[in-house]
């Protein structure tokens, strides 16, 4: 970067009607160095987090879920999750998001790591959860959508995902990648990389 200031820009926002997870498309308008304008578009998904939980079992092994992704048209494994309903605090809302869609509860919870989803397109938070020494301890209570998307839960090792990950499969969902790295830099798996 030439120079160390933040670049400024306009935003307008147009309205998506009746939309659940994403409020507005945003138009970024600006004008560069020499005054070419430029325009760059984004999603504007509001201010709250999702919060998402990486389950540890007592074997270490990761649990999470797959189920059908519209925008990418295929199955992905995802950090179970959802959003924070009012008046419920992110810690409570991760557990029931995850107790809900896995079955499985944990027995010790701590914030692990936050980013953004994908800062290119969106301004979507999330919030990293990670539960310890995870039991199953009833079935899953899915909504009619996540039904329709066929989510399953899967307890996968860890060292599988990473492998699987590292060959380029595309259908684990970005966040499993920042919460093994977190997860291993805390000292949660393992101290060394195989």
């Amino acid at each position: 970067m030439e120079d160390s200031t933040t670049p400024l820009s306009e935003k307008r926002f147009a309205p998506i009607p009746d939309g659940k997870w994403i409020n507005n498309l945003c138009i970024h308008e600006f004008t560069m160095p020499g005054g070419k304008k430029g325009r760059w578009e984004s999603l504007d998904e509001g201010d709250t987090p999702t919060v998402l939980l990486c389950g540890l079992t007592k074997q270490k092994n990761l649990i999470l879920v797959n189920l059908f992704r519209f925008p990418v048209q295929t199955f992905c494994f995802e950090l179970p999750g959802g959003v924070v309903d009012p008046g419920e605090t992110p810690e409570e809302a991760v557990i029931r998001e995850f107790l809900k869609e896995t079955g499985y509860r944990p027995e010790k919870v701590s914030h692990l790591c936050r980013g953004f989803l994908y800062n290119g397109k969106s301004n979507k938070k999330f919030e990293i959860w990670v539960g310890e020494e995870c039991e199953k301890v009833s079935e899953i209570e899915l909504d009619d959508v996540e039904k329709y998307a066929q989510l399953t839960v899967a307890v996968m090792d860890v060292r599988e995902v990473m492998k699987r990950i590292s060959e380029g499969q595309v259908d684990f969902d970005p966040c499993i990648s920042q919460a093994i790295i977190a997860l291993r830099e805390k000292g949660m798996l393992w101290t060394k990389m195989m």
